[in-house]
């Protein structure tokens, strides 16, 4: 369930951003830079969130949970300003929880599948 969640939301964000930012009034050219910010916060998302699930300060099952509703909030708060600069912020909000999301998934898998030997 959590993979198809996150692949839904991951998956349509970064297809339709530059589209929908275009519609509320951004450039053209500014649009590419809110791929650019999301592409390297995801990349500080994936080295520094690991370090969150590698040393268990967080339950697994809650840091997959909060990582899910802060996604969905992030996306969902996009229609309410239509600024190039509220968008790049909650595009590097969502790109950084995005990265520490994406590592969780091989982790839950080896997690709560049998070890068979």
């Amino acid at each position: 369930m959590s993979m198809a969640v996150y692949a839904f939301l991951f998956v349509g964000v970064l297809t339709i951003i530059i589209d929908y930012a275009v519609d509320q009034g951004v450039s053209h050219d500014d649009g590419k830079f809110l791929i650019i910010g999301f592409s390297v916060v995801d990349l500080i998302g994936r080295l520094g969130f690991g370090q969150v699930i590698d040393r268990k300060l967080v339950k697994i099952k809650n840091y997959s949970g909060v990582t899910m509703l802060l996604m969905g909030t992030l996306v969902a708060a996009l229609p309410f300003n239509k600024s190039f600069n509220f968008m790049m912020v909650v595009m590097c909000m969502y790109g950084l929880v995005q990265g520490g999301t994406a590592l969780l998934f091989p982790i839950l898998v080896s997690h709560y599948m049998a070890k068979s030997k």
